[in-house]
């Protein structure tokens, strides 16, 4: 078998199944209760909370657990236009955001709020002159993706949060980060505001967090017996939260290294795409995106034809974001840069691991490469 899907989820490390199989047999007491038990799942929590705030780089700020990336975009948007619902009503989000911040913002939008979706160019990249023109006193909040989940464009971080900030000191940032955590350098004290996902680095699914700065007060999103600081009630997920603790402090470790290594396989797999498979197009652009992602159109063949000849050789890619490839759509990533309908039909998406060899590499492009062949006569 032949992994290269690890964009949509990774397997879960080691050291996470060791620390979530001893929270579920060991550790198993709710972290509200008093006894003994309770308090060693409590201690759990904040060692995880400590290593994910260790894996972020930041000294202060708070991160409350969620059961997700979607959950904690979700939490963002709308506490935060709760909170400042008295201030204004502008949110401001890139074209190429993941759904669960274009349907959160189309939500808000909904109910009233001025949304403004930001263009991006054709790498994916956001357009910061519209930026600027756009946050005023007004705007409440920009949410904007450090890594875009199809394509890998890194995005500006630095430029987004000098721009919103000198136009308006008050305006929360927010980043999707759960493409750019732990695999790229991203500087999280540019940001109020950050979400994350266990299963991309190597954790538990189920388990994600939001990274919230000192400077943000936001309304909570859940309500109940107040866990979490009494921001995001209900019982905490303990296996998972271990579990992604564990992946945390694994993948802090050696995030240079990772970075190195799957750099030079997304150079091996281009260079080899480009020598043996002519009508091969790649679509990331690789000078300014996450070396994790690879996205390649192979038009006029569908990008799910291929994939399912691939799985029937053993082989597993995505042919876009896992939560929407499914649906019988044109990507809104692959339309907002410009591709045309055939092109972005082609698609296929290559993730990384630093668990993925060159050898698999080799494999999966002489693989593919019958694959096309097979399909195309």
């Amino acid at each position: 078998m032949i992994y290269f899907d690890n964009a949509s989820t990774t397997r879960v490390c080691d050291e996470g199944v060791k620390a979530a199989m001893e929270a579920m047999n060991e550790s198993f007491g709710n972290p509200s209760s008093l006894h003994r038990l309770g308090i060693t799942a409590e201690n759990i929590i904040s060692t995880s909370r400590r290593e994910v705030l260790n894996a972020l780089g930041v000294k202060s700020g708070t991160v409350y657990f969620t059961s997700g990336g979607t959950e904690s975009n979700n939490t963002a948007l709308f506490s935060v236009a709760e909170w400042k619902k008295a201030r204004g009503n502008r949110i401001i989000v890139s074209s190429v955001e993941h759904a669960s911040v274009l349907n959160s913002a189309k939500e808000l939008a909904r109910r009233g709020w001025d949304v403004v979706y930001l263009d991006v160019d054709k790498s994916g990249i956001v357009d910061l002159k519209k930026l600027e023109e756009s946050v005023d006193s007004n705007t409440v909040l920009v949410s904007i993706a450090a890594v875009n989940n199809e394509i890998g464009t890194i995005q500006p971080i630095n430029d987004i949060s000098r721009i919103i900030k000198s136009k308006n000191p008050n305006c929360v940032f927010h980043s999707d980060f759960v493409q750019a955590f732990s695999k790229i350098r991203v500087d999280c004290s540019l940001v109020d505001m950050a979400s994350i996902s266990a299963h991309k680095i190597n954790g538990m699914k189920g388990c994600g967090a939001l990274y919230v700065s000192d400077k943000v007060n936001p309304v909570p999103f859940l309500y109940g017996g107040g866990q979490e600081k009494k921001f995001r009630s209900g019982t905490e997920n303990v296996p998972g939260i271990a579990s992604f603790g564990a992946a945390c402090k694994w993948y802090k470790g050696q995030r240079a290294d990772n970075y190195t290594w799957v750099s030079e396989l997304r150079q091996e797999a281009v260079n080899a795409i480009a020598a043996s498979i002519p009508q091969a197009k790649i679509i990331s652009d690789t000078d300014n995106s996450s070396p994790y992602i690879l996205s390649v159109t192979l038009a006029p063949l569908r990008g799910e034809t291929v994939l399912h000849s691939l799985e029937s050789k053993g082989v597993f890619v995505s042919t876009g974001a896992a939560c929407s490839s499914n649906k019988n759509t044109v990507s809104h990533v692959l339309k907002a840069i410009g591709l045309d309908k055939k092109t972005a039909e082609g698609v296929i998406r290559i993730s990384f691991s630093p668990a993925n060899t060159k050898e698999e590499v080799f494999e999966f492009i002489a693989i593919l490469k019958d694959v096309v062949e097979d399909l195309t006569f």
